[in-house]
């Protein structure tokens, strides 16, 4: 599929899910803008209609976005505590207590880092769905490898 994007997930992929999801948000509120513009020249209730659908469109897009940027940045502190309990067990002796306690860490994290990750399932098949809703009633989506660099992952 394009942009990388394939039906397992990762954390690659849903970086890629999520570069797609803010290109797919720039090329909407870049239609809704000529949509008003149209609007504005004649006020005709095919048009108002366009801007009400494609307007509502747009906010379920930033909706989906703002949650998927939500899960990344969850993800990314729940791999950053599992890195913490790795550097605890490389730097000190392993003994009973040291291990069950990790143990235990890593179970909670584990569960936590599940339900992330089904979270982004869900919200990746929100976005594959939305997409495709959009370029069936709105516009053909046509995306260049420039549309999904804009997105800086390090300022999510």
């Amino acid at each position: 599929m394009e942009g990388g994007i394939e039906t397992k997930q990762d954390g690659t992929q849903f970086e890629d899910a999520l570069r797609r999801l803010h290109a797919l948000e720039k090329k909407l509120a870049g239609q809704v803008q000529e949509d008003i513009t149209e609007l504005r020249q004649q006020w005709v209730q095919p048009r108002v209609d366009r801007v009400t659908n494609n307007t509502f469109k747009l906010y379920q897009v930033r909706e989906n976005l703002k949650q998927s940027k939500m899960l990344y940045v969850e993800e990314d502190q729940l791999l950053g505590e599992f890195s913490k309990v790795k550097q605890v067990l490389i730097t000190n002796s392993m003994d009973e207590e040291t291990f069950e306690a990790a143990k235990q860490t890593c179970l909670v994290l584990g569960g936590k880092l599940g339900d992330v990750r089904n979270r982004q399932l869900m919200c990746y098949s929100d976005s594959r769905d939305l997409e495709t809703n959009i370029n069936k009633d709105i516009m053909t989506l046509k995306f260049e490898n420039k549309d999904f660099e804009e997105l800086d992952l390090n300022h999510v």
